[in-house]
């Protein structure tokens, strides 16, 4: 029988991630992107237990500024005008929508296309859409999403938690 080199600490910690992510990556559990990527980004030296809950917290927050982002998305797009309200539920809906005149018929599609109510969009046409404004908002916060990003991945979870929350409550304009 053959003998076999002891590994290393840190060899067989690498080989133990790479098997693991492989495991989750064919199970469906895991994009292999991220998997090649940020396979190995938590492992060092320290405990076990203080890694993994440093890895956890940033993985949290990474998470929460992703619904973060979302629900800034929303509302801009509400500020701005570009949401639409909800189509009507039921006949009587769709009369009094009628009536009181709360839809706006988009005059560069063809209604016929796909029925009578496609180019019909159920919305108060008093709100105006500012796309020009939405654009230059999303422009505007692209590098306050990346600053918090950035202290995610570099500083403690408690600091980045703090510039999450900063970036959540700051004003929509």
């Amino acid at each position: 029988m053959a003998k076999t080199k002891p590994m290393a600490e840190e060899e067989l910690l690498t080989l133990v991630a790479r098997q693991y992510n492989e495991a989750l990556r064919r199970s469906g559990a895991l994009d292999y992107n991220y998997a090649k990527n940020n396979s190995l980004a938590h492992l060092s030296t320290k405990g076990e237990e203080e890694m993994d809950t440093n890895y956890d917290q940033r993985q949290h927050l990474k998470y929460r500024l992703r619904e973060v982002e979302s629900d800034r998305k929303l509302k801009a797009k509400e500020t701005f005008g570009l949401v639409d309200q909800e189509s009507p539920q039921s006949f009587a809906d769709l009369q009094a929508r009628l009536a009181s005149g709360m839809f706006v018929v988009n005059e560069k599609e063809d209604a016929q296309k796909y029925g009578p109510f496609y180019a019909v969009r159920w919305r108060d046409p008093a709100v105006k859409e500012d796309r020009p404004g939405y654009d230059t908002w999303k422009k505007s916060e692209a590098p306050k999403r990346q600053a918090v990003s950035d202290d995610i991945a570099i500083k403690d979870p408690k600091e980045a938690l703090e510039s999450l929350r900063a970036y959540e409550a700051s004003s929509i304009q």
